[in-house]
């Protein structure tokens, strides 16, 4: 194109000359074009050859130092200088691939670092709340605990050798003590909703208050008076006799009661004044029903025929 645009301007120049002028004219303007032309091509092209290599040969020592960044930054320019090149092409393609992996290979590293550190900090909160539930379970012993020391008086009189163990006589008569002792088994209701809502521990609670409910259970008119006759006011009383029998249903625990009580020859009766044979006749007597004797039967039949025929 340029030796075309330098061609026209010369003919163009050379229009009109004299023939003589014009060939003298012609040879110095293709010496010029020559000089012009040809090294400013040379140099161009020379200059594009040593920049491409040394792009190439800086994004190659780049890319073994690990330097991606420059590596691709100096690819790059090695293309721009000698577009579609097939080797710079190649390196772009080569580098991106191992930023690309550097990159996955970063983020797998921080998620690795990330799901350890998340694991250490739910091991500590782990250990602290095993911990802290281990203090609360120990303060809410401690202040049941409290709370029974109350009713230390009704638990003396209920344990063995005391004023109210295992006896007739033995019990609550007057009505601050009835309060009292109701008190005292209503905390044990308490101890059944805690246990029911996973609060307290079973096992535990078994082996410290176990004892405690049999000596309620071993005074027969406690149980005849609370637990048989308003049986129906103390149903988690119940099912903790239940459980700590091993008994199914309530109406069980309230045979088993009735059972209990009459082993002591115990009369759990509305009247008080009545003796055990007499509760228990009353009980299992059937009343008796008069049938007529035979020979009375005949002599009705005989009398009905002779109205019949008279």
């Amino acid at each position: 194109m340029r030796l075309l645009f330098f061609g026209l301007i010369i003919s163009l120049g050379l229009w009109g000359v004299p023939p003589q002028a014009q060939a003298l004219n012609i040879q110095k303007n293709k010496v010029q074009l020559q000089s012009l032309i040809q090294p400013a091509d040379t140099n161009q092209v020379l200059n594009r050859i040593s920049k491409y290599d040394e792009y190439m040969k800086t994004g190659y020592l780049a890319t073994k130092n690990r330097s991606y960044q420059s590596a691709l930054i100096n690819f790059r320019k090695a293309l721009k200088e000698r577009p579609n090149d097939a080797y710079a092409i190649q390196a772009i393609q080569n580098v991106e691939n191992y930023i690309d992996s550097k990159v996955n290979n970063q983020i797998k590293t921080w998620a690795t670092v990330a799901v350890m550190i998340a694991l250490c900090i739910f091991w500590f909160n782990a250990q602290a709340n095993y911990s802290n539930t281990k203090l609360n379970r120990a303060s809410l012993w401690l202040n049941l605990r409290e709370m029974f020391d109350k009713y230390d008086d009704i638990y003396v009189k209920l344990r063995p050798e005391g004023a109210w163990h295992n006896g007739k006589d033995g019990h609550p008569k007057t009505v601050p003590e009835w309060m009292k002792v109701e008190a005292y088994m209503a905390l044990f209701e308490d101890c059944k909703y805690m246990i029911d809502n996973n609060i307290l521990d079973w096992h535990t609670f078994n082996n410290i208050y176990k004892y405690r409910i049999e000596n309620i259970l071993d005074n027969p008119h406690i149980v005849c008076e609370q637990l048989i006759k308003r049986k129906a006011g103390w149903n988690k009383f119940l099912e903790l006799v239940g459980k700590l029998k091993e008994i199914e249903s309530l109406d069980k625990v309230d045979k088993y009661l009735r059972n209990e009580l009459e082993k002591k020859h115990y009369i759990c009766s509305e009247h008080p004044t009545e003796t055990l044979s007499a509760h228990r006749e009353r009980i299992i007597t059937i009343p008796k029903i008069t049938v007529p004797k035979q020979e009375n039967c005949m002599l009705m039949l005989k009398s009905f025929i002779d109205k019949l025929l008279g």
